[in-house]
């Protein structure tokens, strides 16, 4: 029997039975295996805990021992330059004939207190001198008998290499791990011994663990740091069946430690030129790992049966509840499929299960209509939006306001009372072609050419009526057959004139100007007249970005913009700036290619 078919017979039982029974059978399936799986990952859990413990303390043990080892193979290095470098030694060893010879070295030389500032590693440097006829100062110091009968002198005195050992400063009182070395005359006599202090704050730093206690000592067991409570630098570690004189040894000691129970690591190493044994004690007082490991066996196990009995008694709860609601849906639905429309909701919450029988309300009693509604609404609503917009367009194109015309034939009239000249009929041709073109305009869309022209004939005709007062200028890098809406230049700078130049007191000037930028066309029609108000300028931009036409007085800056609009997108259209007292620009932003931006505005309506 194969695995394809087990399965489909699993299935064939699994679909055999109501939902309430499936539920249940998944949650059976599902929280047996959980539950077995939760007791081996105790067990896990527990042997884990004692491994990754004794793992994690090996791995500090291992951190501080490269701390360590790094620290002794830098103060031997700069024991090195001080005993066997040419300025100490000869200083040392040299014959002074007056003492200020001696106090100008110390006033020049500065290089033990540079060591001791740039590694913070150091506490002090002291050099001792068994020379009565030297001058001593807090890093040179004369060595007396007390000090010469040392141990950790003379071994200094006797050995070539640096020597490591615990030793309390004769003035301080205060116990450090030191580096001790010999410095010899040129000669090779030995003269002094430098003693390198290490400094107990900086083991502190970088040693101490917020888990473990740490006790770090050397050669036979003796102390120079410790952050176990009850023992101290200088004191002595005996611990049963450890040889300290073992380098690179590692033991794991899981009994007690200064009448502490404690798991205790004990790693010990040689490092530098010297063959001394570093030890250190990595310890964890508080390690009683049985108690802990039956604290969590009791506590994970009481954890896992209320979860077990919580989850079985909502399951439960669910299962009854949801099996009764969709039962209930499903007859409902039963009796929608046989005619019957007559369905009331009685499931009052706010889950899925009664959405779904509001929906099926819903859908019965506006089936039928909900489609002829919509359907019928849409193609109305699509029909007077189509003989809106082409309405409003046409009416938007064949207003002109011709109080520019009454003016012009005023001035016409005034010029042929007053000066009875030629330029009378000049005028009078120049306003008849204006005219012409305005009662001749029907096309879409003019020749750049043309409305420069027709402009170009209006700022004529305005020109001949201001006199001196007004000039302008019309320049244009664009194709002269690009093709534009009429009448957008024109309005333009009628609204120039009306609102800017007739109101200023000084004399007037309306530029023109056509160019490309990019994907656009711009046209930038500027005038030094009186400029406009912030808050009219304000009204004047809510009113383009509403595209409100309803005043009706003339072709003015709205107009234009929706008429833009209109025709090739929201992107383009108007922009106003200006400033009182300085005049005003606006700008009209056309697209390069009209035919596209056409199209893509004729689809995006459609």
């Amino acid at each position: 029997m194969t695995l394809l078919s087990i399965l489909k017979k699993f299935e064939q039982f699994f679909n055999g039975h109501k939902l309430r029974t499936k539920m249940m059978l998944i949650y059976i399936i599902v929280i047996i295996p959980v539950f077995i799986g939760s007791m081996f990952l105790l067990h896990t859990i527990r042997t884990n805990l004692s491994k990754n413990e004794t793992d994690n303390a090996l791995k500090n043990t291992d951190n501080i021992r490269i701390q360590l080892t790094d620290m002794v193979y830098t103060i031997e290095n700069i024991s090195d330059v001080i005993c066997n470098g040419d300025d100490i030694p000869s200083f040392i060893c040299g014959e002074y004939s007056k003492k200020s010879e001696i106090y100008r070295f110390y006033a020049d030389n500065e290089i033990i207190d540079n060591y001791v500032s740039i590694f913070p590693q150091l506490k002090a440097i002291r050099i001792y001198i068994p020379r009565d006829d030297f001058v001593f100062n807090s890093s040179f110091r004369f060595a007396d008998e007390s000090i010469t009968s040392q141990n950790w002198y003379n071994s200094a005195i006797d050995t070539p290499f640096p020597l490591w050992r615990v030793i309390k400063d004769p003035v301080t009182r205060e116990v450090y791990l030191s580096c001790t070395r010999r410095i010899c005359s040129p000669d090779g006599e030995p003269c002094a011994v430098a003693v390198l202090a290490i400094n107990p704050e900086w083991l502190g730093d970088y040693i101490s663990d917020d888990t473990y206690k740490t006790v770090l000592s050397i050669n036979n067991g003796i102390v120079y740091f410790s952050s176990l409570e009850g023992i101290n630098a200088g004191n002595i570690i005996t611990v049963a069946s450890t040889d300290f004189s073992v380098p690179n040894a590692e033991e794991v000691i899981d009994s007690e430690f200064n009448n502490i129970s404690a798991l205790t690591i004990l790693k010990t190493f040689s490092s530098g030129l010297s063959e001394n044994v570093f030890q250190i004690f990595l310890i964890n007082p508080g390690s009683s790992l049985e108690a802990q490991n039956k604290k969590l066996t009791s506590f994970y196990s009481l954890y896992t049966l209320f979860l077990f009995v919580i989850s079985l008694l909502i399951v439960i709860l669910y299962v009854i509840s949801f099996s009764r609601r969709i039962t209930m849906l499903r007859d409902k639905m039963h009796s929608v499929a046989l005619g019957n429309f007559n369905v009331t909701r009685e499931l009052k919450d706010n889950d899925e299960v009664a959405q779904l029988e509001e929906d099926l309300c819903i859908m019965v009693d506006s089936m039928q209509l909900m489609m002829n509604d919509i359907y019928n609404a849409k193609l109305e609503s699509e029909r007077l939006k189509l003989n809106q917009r082409d309405a409003e367009f046409k009416a938007l194109a064949s207003q002109i306001n011709p109080h520019f015309l009454y003016n012009t034939l005023e001035t016409i009239r005034m010029k042929a009372f007053c000066n009875n000249d030629k330029e009378t009929a000049d005028l009078i041709k120049k306003l008849g072609k204006f005219m012409r073109r305005c009662l001749e305009l029907k096309t879409d869309s003019v020749t750049l050419k043309s409305e420069i022209d027709f402009t170009n004939s209006y700022l004529e005709l305005q020109s001949a009526r201001f006199g001196d007062k007004i000039s302008y200028d019309i320049r244009s890098s664009v194709s002269d057959d690009y093709m534009i809406l009429p009448l957008i230049i024109q309005p333009i700078v009628e609204n120039a004139f009306i609102h800017g130049i007739e109101s200023s007191k000084s004399n007037g000037r309306i530029d023109v100007h056509i160019y490309y930028c990019g994907e656009y066309v711009y046209i930038d029609v500027d005038d030094n007249g009186v400029g406009i108000a912030p808050e009219k300028l304000k009204q004047i931009d809510i009113k383009l970005s509403e595209n409100n036409t309803e005043s009706g007085k003339s072709i003015g800056l709205t107009n234009v913009n929706k008429r833009i609009q209109m025709s090739y997108g929201d992107i383009y259209g108007i922009k106003v700036t200006s400033k009182e007292g300085e005049g005003t620009s606006v700008r009209i932003m056309l697209p390069r290619c009209p035919e596209n931006s056409r199209k893509g505005n004729n689809n995006a309506d459609s």
